[in-house]
């Protein structure tokens, strides 16, 4: 008979290879019903009282009322579900009420049935929480029968009922033939148990349909039942419990619990926290799986757990390693499949053709070629089977548990090889999905690059219904592109999918699908698609602030471009390389490259590449200090970018024109230039020039000196940051608030605003954003009296923006500490110095006027 494991959260006996049935005899379970030859193989007696059977005119048979193990040392990570258990094993004096406002109390169910993926540790679970509930002193003792519902001969209700009722203490000659007599004596038999004040759990475990139970059903409250399955069963009247697999935490818990139980010195998990991690994830956090590793290390004391983890991943197939000769990952889901029907048989194996993680029923259904109503159905009895699970959040989705994937991927492969019908129709289902995909992203596509008021004819009604359909399948979308390497539909695919990625943020992804695109262009020797990906990757890493990396690629994607002979291309390789060397703070750089972007867009009927062209080159411009020109090229900016209608163009031009105006001592004009940009944005939905805008609106207003009016345009761009999820916007407006603080002389609030400001750019890993919030709590401080602090936070300002080449901030961060100097009596040899410092930093960043106002004060009084 095959026997059980009930270590740590689940397992079962298994075949020892693939295919194989040669199972382990004896061990595993202590004590069990065998049904095969009638008669009960536990001790006659355990620990409880004592019952003689007088219904009958018989003699007394003694009764066994212990049948199920306590949990192993090294069981974890289920205390929630415990406690469930317990709330429904309790006693009615021990179980606290829960009312339902007109309805009375909750019904109490006729059975529990516990349910879960084979090897998730369900009957584990049972076995702790008897184990409470034996120590709580709840129950008089228990029954325990492997009903076997997933070997190859399962118990029949009759023969259950036969072993419980020699269990119960009823001889043999007086249990009747049929099963309807022998559930009526069962019931009754537990009557007279609970009319003697005992009361018993009843545990059938590894049900696998629900008339296997039915008969088995207690009759009266007083006692419990408990079934585990792999099944959702339903039709009994049972409180359902889904046991799901392990937290990541509870996995590694378990895996440093089975280690120290055979060895109380193994610290292999806490010298290596992240091997652990790596290898309860390649386990899929399943507690057979996690056993069967745990063994395995036990059984190798010198492996190290990276090691372990590394052999998984590159397994060819993980569920051959995961044996340790007695049980196996792979027997257990072979068992569960056995019990399916041809079509639910091959639907499993279809489900594994789909790249990602997750499917929706519409795909499902091509994958089967098969309604989508019909689908459905076989999706459901899948799921009942635990061998799928429904979505938690999305309707009609469902996902595959990675090691039941990478089974249906070999139970695919194993019936592909059968016969070319097979093939042929695997190959066809594959197709269908791929078709599908390209399908419905190039629709999707379209909503997003049209315009605000364009309608756009295809499977969507509208870009919101584009951008949820997106959403909902962003994970196995993600997966596609790698699918399909030479499919030369690729690239579209990628293309059509990036302004939905630019527009999530999703700039990772995005350069892993672009480097995908990327690899098939060069291998197919098409130089423009290679270098329009180049300009993804490269686009996605200046957002991602990596500015050589951006570099890279904008002149990668310049070069492969100018060999090509497409301008158009090369333009937008240089603009990418111009926005990298502004984030390099390479000015000069910056200005060659948007002035060649312009040139060679000018020779083009791209109205929208001429726009951005003069943008960017507007800020580069303006980054040099070069205003009076900055100036003329945004104008020119707004100019074009209305010729073409091209409204996202129009305010950023406009924003580019507003901060040059600021540059430019123009504060009136500024704040003109930003409205009008902020109201083409939020016409547009572009919250982020909105924010912005707000930044240059703050800044305006405090030059003009109407502080309390920047404070709000500082709040103002802080909540549109917020409604965007943009830290850095918010950041910004803590940033405009504190300065504007200052200016009103309330230190207090303006030292938070700075702290609070500090707080969020830490937390987005933006070194120069936190530094500014080091120069503005200097000032802070000293308007507090807080000399020193002030000279400190001056200090790391200073040094910072040295070492980070920003000559403008340099020489701000240097006057700063000139004052601090100056407020704490240093020696004036240190405060001439440091504003000499200023002054020359100042020069460097080709701010004249500035760099005067510092030489001036270099020569003057260096104390207050």
């Amino acid at each position: 008979m095959a026997s059980k494991s009930a270590k740590g959260g689940g397992g079962k006996s298994a075949k020892n290879s693939k295919g194989g049935k040669n199972r382990r005899k004896g061990g595993g379970r202590p004590q069990h019903n065998d049904f095969r030859h009638g008669t009960f193989a536990g001790p006659t007696a355990v620990n409880g009282p004592q019952f003689n059977y007088n219904g009958l005119a018989a003699p007394a048979t003694p009764t066994a009322l212990r049948g199920l193990s306590a949990p192993p040392p090294e069981f974890t990570g289920r205390e929630e579900q415990v406690g469930t258990l317990l709330g429904l094993f309790a006693p009615p004096g021990a179980r606290p009420a829960r009312e339902t406002p007109g309805a009375g109390a909750d019904p109490a169910p006729a059975a529990v049935v516990v349910t879960g993926l084979p090897g998730v540790g369900k009957t584990t679970l049972v076995a702790a929480a008897w184990e409470r509930a034996r120590e709580k002193k709840w129950f008089s003792g228990v029954q325990f029968v492997d009903l076997r519902g997933y070997g190859p001969s399962p118990v029949e209700p009759a023969q259950a009922l036969g072993s419980l009722l020699r269990s119960l203490g009823v001889p043999d000659a007086h249990i009747p033939s049929g099963p309807d007599e022998r559930a009526g004596l069962y019931r009754s038999r537990l009557e007279e148990f609970a009319a003697g004040g005992e009361r018993l759990l009843i545990v059938l475990d590894n049900a696998s349909d629900p008339e296997q139970v039915r008969p088995l059903l207690p009759g009266t409250p007083h006692h419990r039942l408990v079934v585990t399955s792999r099944r959702t069963l339903i039709g009994l009247g049972a409180r359902l419990i889904p046991l799901r697999t392990m937290s990541p935490e509870g996995s590694v818990d378990l895996l440093r619990r089975t280690l120290r139980v055979a060895d109380p010195e193994d610290r292999r998990v806490e010298e290596d926290p992240a091997g652990a991690e790596a290898l309860a994830r390649a386990c899929g956090y399943l507690p057979l799986a996690l056993q069967i590793t745990g063994s395995l290390l036990t059984a190798d004391p010198g492996q190290p757990l990276a090691e372990r983890a590394a052999q998984l991943a590159v397994a060819e197939s993980r569920l051959g390693d995961l044996t340790d000769g007695s049980r196996a990952v792979r027997a257990v889901f072979e068992e569960s499949l056995a019990l399916l029907t041809p079509q639910q048989a091959e639907l499993f194996r279809l489900l594994s053709l789909n790249p990602g993680p997750q499917i929706s029923t519409k795909a499902a259904s091509l994958l089967a070629d098969r309604g989508e109503q019909e689908t459905r159905a076989l999706l459901n009895s899948l799921a009942m089977a635990h061998l799928i699970d429904r979505s938690p959040t999305v309707r009609d989705r469902w996902h595959l548990h990675d090691l039941l994937g990478e089974f249906a991927a070999e139970q695919a492969r194993e019936h592909a090889q059968r016969s070319r019908e097979a093939r042929r129709r695997h190959q066809q289902a594959r197709s269908r999905l791929m078709d599908h995909y390209l399908r419905t992203v190039t629709s999707a596509g379209k909503w997003l690059n049209a315009g605000p008021d364009e309608q756009v004819a295809g499977l969507f009604g509208s870009r919101e219904a584009a951008m949820s359909w997106l959403d909902d399948e962003r994970s196995t979308l993600s997966a596609v592109a790698y699918a399909m390497p030479d499919d030369p539909r690729v690239a579209e695919f990628v293309g059509a999918l990036s302004a939905y990625f630019e527009e999530r943020r999703f700039f990772d992804e995005l350069i892993g699908f672009a480097t995908v695109a990327r690899d098939i262009a060069r291998e197919t020797g098409n130089r423009v698609a290679e270098a329009q990906a180049w300009l993804m990757i490269g686009g996605s890493q200046h957002q991602l602030e990596r500015g050589e990396e951006a570099l890279e690629a904008g002149l990668a994607a310049v070069r492969l471009a100018r060999e090509a002979g497409n301008r158009e291309v090369e333009a937008a390789g240089q603009l990418v390389a111009c926005g990298a060397l502004q984030m390099l703070r390479r000015p000069a750089g910056a200005v060659e490259a948007a002035t060649a972007a312009r040139d060679l867009y000018e020779g083009t009927p791209n109205g929208h590449g001429r726009a951005n062209a003069w943008v960017s080159l507007s800020a580069a411009l303006r980054d040099a200090r070069r205003f009076a020109e900055s100036l003329e090229a945004a104008e020119r900016a707004v100019a074009v970018s209305r010729e073409v209608t091209y409204p996202d163009a129009e305010a950023d031009a406009l924003r580019s024109l507003a901060s040059t105006l600021n540059g430019l001592g123009r504060h009136e004009e500024a704040r003109q230039a930003a409205r009008e940009a902020r109201r083409l944005g939020r016409e547009t939905g572009n919250l982020d020039t909105v924010g912005r805008c707000w930044g240059i609106e703050a800044e305006a207003l405090r030059k003009l000196g109407r502080h309390r009016e920047a404070g709000d345009a500082g709040l103002a761009m802080r909540e549109t940051g917020r409604e965007l999820s943009s830290r850095e916007l918010e950041a910004n407006g803590w940033l405009q608030m504190g300065l504007a603080l200052e200016h009103m002389e309330r230190y207090e609030e303006a030292l938070e605003a700075a702290r609070v400001s500090a707080g969020l750019w830490r937390d987005q890993g933006d070194a120069e954003g936190e530094a500014m919030t080091w120069h503005n709590a200097a000032t802070a401080l000293l308007g507090l009296g807080r000399s020193e602090e002030a000279r400190a936070e001056a200090a790391r300002a200073a040094a910072f923006f040295a070492d980070l080449g920003d000559a403008f901030l340099t020489g701000q961060a240097h006057e700063g500490y000139a004052k601090a100097l100056r407020a704490t009596a240093a020696p004036p040899e240190e405060i001439t110095a440091a504003w000499h410092r200023s002054a020359e930093a100042y020069e460097a960043a080709n701010a004249p006027d500035q760099a005067e106002t510092a030489r001036r004060e270099a020569k003057g009084p260096n104390r207050d």
